[in-house]
């Protein structure tokens, strides 16, 4: 009987659970969303590329101290490190890149400062940003 009430606890607390929504996350395709995936894309490059530099650097530095030791030169670690480093580096790459993207997003997204009928007047509406590089 005890099991029976601690499963049907269990199944109440976990039905709850995936029941709650995040109220103070952006909804998608405005510009906090865009901003807040900007800053995250680039974060997670700019880890990917400095984890990926300080892996690179270590294997070539592991396969400089086992060259110059006898015995030692076939031993293939420093370059599973290196190249697992070139990898990382290599997926900074598309962080970098949706990053831009959203920044771009977000640039247009955001309120531009519009004119309106009264004379020295501004007022900051949403708006759709068309720009074009000449």
């Amino acid at each position: 009987m005890i099991r029976i009430i601690l499963v049907v606890v269990a199944i109440g607390l976990s039905y709850s659970s995936f029941a709650q929504q995040d109220f103070n996350k952006p909804q998608k395709g405005t510009y906090e969303y865009h901003l807040k995936k900007q800053k995250s894309n680039r974060t997670a490059g700019w880890v990917l590329l400095s984890g990926g530099l300080l892996l690179g650097m270590t294997g070539v530095a592991i396969d400089l101290g086992n060259m110059f030791e006898p015995g030692k030169e076939d031993v293939k670690t420093g370059q599973v490190i290196s190249y697992t480093g070139i990898a990382a580096m290599a997926g900074s790459i598309p962080c970098f890149i949706a990053a831009g993207k959203h920044k771009k997003q977000a640039l247009s997204l955001k309120n531009q400062p519009t004119a309106t009928l009264r004379p020295m007047s501004f007022k900051s509406t949403p708006s759709i940003t068309l720009s074009i590089d000449l």
